[in-house]
């Protein structure tokens, strides 16, 4: 929730009266939060496998169907670790990034990354 309130935020610091690089700087940010929010959002995996739960074979089954159901939720938090950890605008040339993070959609973030960059160097 944080996330999506700082988000808002953003949105709302973005002021039409300031310099052209000090709109782009915002919008750049608010670009790359929408990725970062994304990222956070892969952290939900595992615990999307526990809505599949029955209480009642847990119950007659709960070595068989605890364990397997146990594995499962382990097996994706790693997943959803390692995807938090590996998916960076700063990777971009890794297939995984260009897997997930490729499109219409995806594509002026990618660039907003490279324009902050620029302003940042510019601003040193």
């Amino acid at each position: 929730m944080i996330a999506y309130f700082y988000h808002l935020y953003l949105i709302h610091a973005i002021d039409n009266s300031e310099s052209v690089s000090g709109v782009q700087e915002n919008l750049s940010r608010l670009k790359l939060s929408s990725f970062n929010i994304t990222r956070l959002a892969m952290l939900q995996i595992p615990f999307w496998s526990l809505c599949w739960v029955s209480m009642d074979a847990l119950q007659s089954s709960p070595l068989l169907y605890g364990g397997v159901n146990l594995l499962v939720f382990l097996g994706l938090a790693y997943l959803a670790y390692w995807l938090y950890n590996n998916l960076d605008v700063d990777k971009m040339d890794k297939k995984w990034n260009q897997f997930m993070f490729s499109g219409v959609e995806w594509d002026p973030i990618v660039k907003s990354v490279s324009i902050l960059q620029q302003l940042e160097e510019s601003k040193a």
